[in-house]
């Protein structure tokens, strides 16, 4: 059995090279957003695209205050309490709906 890297639909050139969006909604720092955060400086050294996408302001503010420029950030907030929301509410957020 072998592996195979999916190719990269994104942009021209990038083929091996993947798009990777981490969600996160952080209230306080702590060893998952540190994890986080490596891994995601991880994959940028190995040329793939990763991305925090922050869910909240906060989550926003903690990885930019700590991170800066290091990593991408993305502030995508939840049109409500994202723990209420159900796998359509998700399908039509990510989607744009």
């Amino acid at each position: 059995m072998s592996a195979v890297m999916p190719r990269n639909r994104g942009r021209p050139g990038d083929e091996g090279h993947l798009n990777v969006g981490l969600l996160t909604a952080v209230e306080e720092w702590g060893g998952a957003d540190i994890h986080a955060a490596h891994f995601a400086r991880a994959l940028q050294a190995r040329g793939h695209r990763a991305t925090m996408v922050c869910l909240t302001e906060r989550s926003f503010a903690l990885y930019r205050d700590r991170w800066g420029d290091r990593i991408d950030l993305i502030l995508r907030p939840t049109p409500r309490a994202f723990r209420t929301m159900g796998f359509l509410d998700w399908r039509r957020f990510f989607s744009g709906q």
